[in-house]
């Protein structure tokens, strides 16, 4: 497996839980792709919107939101394991 999407639609909005690329895969845009596909699954099963949340020290998956068109939307303060995570999100058309 080169990498993974993982989440769930309630109520109209999709939660991405987790997405993953193997270390020697990254940079090939498979991350971006997976994401892509994640959001079409998530309009497939009738989600008008996506997010997530990810900390704050990630960049490369905030670069990766942002690209995909994600906007922040909130801030977890000392949320999981102490870390301070933001909350991503994306309106779907």
């Amino acid at each position: 497996m080169i990498g993974f999407a993982e989440g769930s639609v309630t109520a109209g909005v999709s939660r991405l839980g987790v997405i993953g690329v193997r270390r020697e895969y990254r940079g090939r845009g498979i991350g971006l792709r997976l994401l892509e596909e994640f959001i079409k699954e998530s309009k497939r099963r009738g989600a008008h919107k996506v997010y997530l949340w990810t900390p704050v020290a990630l960049k490369p998956a905030i670069k990766l939101y942002v690209e995909a068109g994600f906007v922040p939307e909130g801030f977890l303060r000392k949320h999981f394991y102490g870390m301070d995570m933001v909350i991503y999100s994306k309106f779907l058309k």
